[in-house]
């Protein structure tokens, strides 16, 4: 297979005393192919007030090449906004390129838009709620586009310093380009997370 080779640099700092800057670029090449890229991320984060802050990031990388590696571009912006003393909210957009590198799978764009609101109950107990619109756009036209809606609210809890449980319901409809590409489906997930010291 080969040797992944990858080099990359960056530079990390304020521009502003409310805008920092976050910077980076490369090269990488791959074992299996010999194929060379050019990789980058770009970040910046503002914040706009007291209550508010932003995000916006560009980048370009080379996914993990198990079990297919994929030349993947970014552009993503977010808003956090504090409501309350116990409650945030958040706006978020992305956009996501997928370039096959292997051949193996077809090379797509998708599109998102979301909001998400947390609920802090108590100082251990706090209640997430999200909702995401996606298109995903194929570049075969046999695959088909799709759309999805995904509604996800959780429950979570910290019984102790070191353990932690949390309850979560999601919602997902797909709506396929193609007959069979379409579905509903309802998830209930419980964890229970613990960190040994």
């Amino acid at each position: 297979k080969g040797l992944d080779q990858i080099a990359e640099g960056g530079v990390f700092g304020p521009i502003t005393d409310q805008l920092d800057f976050l910077g980076s670029a490369g090269w990488t090449r791959s074992g299996r192919g010999n194929q060379e890229n050019l990789i980058w991320q770009i970040n910046f984060n503002h914040a706009a007030g007291p209550y508010t802050t932003q995000n916006l990031t560009f980048s370009r990388q080379v996914s993990s090449p198990d079990p297919n590696s994929d030349l993947v571009e970014v552009l993503s912006y977010g808003i956090t906004q504090i409501l309350g003393p116990d409650l945030s909210g958040q706006i978020f957009a992305r956009w996501i390129s997928f370039e096959d590198l292997d051949n193996t799978l077809m090379t797509s764009t998708q599109w998102a838009v979301g909001a998400r609101l947390l609920y802090q109950v108590s100082p251990k107990t706090d209640i997430l709620g999200q909702v995401v619109r996606t298109q995903i756009n194929e570049e075969d036209p046999t695959v088909g586009d799709s759309i999805f809606w995904t509604a996800r609210v959780a429950l979570g809890h910290k019984f102790n310093e070191s353990l932690t449980g949390r309850i979560i319901y999601s919602y997902e409809n797909r709506d396929g380009g193609v007959v069979g590409n379409s579905y509903e489906e309802n998830v209930v997930v419980f964890t229970i997370e613990k960190q040994f010291r």
